[in-house]
């Protein structure tokens, strides 16, 4: 392939390839962000609950009318349901997170069948003006020769 090609598909990628970067450190930001909101206010909550239930002689006396139990269970429930609020919290955040970064693969995938297509069409017309002996040496060194491994694009992270 020929330097002003490779050059030219490295200057398209590069972009993409400095908002994929940018976009893991927004993602894992965002995440521990959610991640350190959501143990503050589970502590503010759990703080409230427990000040529900009295201390001392008031909590024997719950006990022995059932108050005790009655708080205590709603304290469970109240409980559950901000882990069911946390849990969609969080799922709604890494959903949004994953289809920002398919969006972002999904253009890194195309420019690459792009180039490649072009990489494609340029061996087609160095081969079209080759003898045919000369053709299947090329051919088998384009398969054997590796691609470039300092082109990572996809979004493995």
């Amino acid at each position: 392939m020929s330097k002003e090609l490779k050059q030219n598909h490295q200057r398209h990628f590069l972009p993409l390839l400095a908002q994929k970067k940018q976009m893991v450190k927004r993602h894992q930001q965002t995440s521990k962000f959610l991640a350190e909101k959501q143990r503050k206010r589970q502590q503010q909550e759990t703080k409230k609950r427990q000040a529900r239930l009295n201390e001392g002689i008031h909590s024997i006396w719950d006990r022995l009318t059932g108050k005790h139990d009655q708080i205590q269970k709603m304290n469970e429930i109240e409980a559950y349901q901000s882990y069911l609020r946390d849990q969609v919290e969080k799922d709604t955040l890494i959903f949004r997170q994953l289809e920002e970064r398919g969006e972002l693969q999904h253009r890194l995938d195309s420019l690459k069948h792009n180039q490649q297509e072009e990489i494609n069409k340029l061996k087609e017309a160095l081969f079209a003006k080759l003898p045919e002996e000369k053709i299947t040496q090329l051919r088998q060194e384009f398969d054997r020769s590796p691609s470039n491994p300092e082109h990572h694009y996809d979004m493995n992270m």
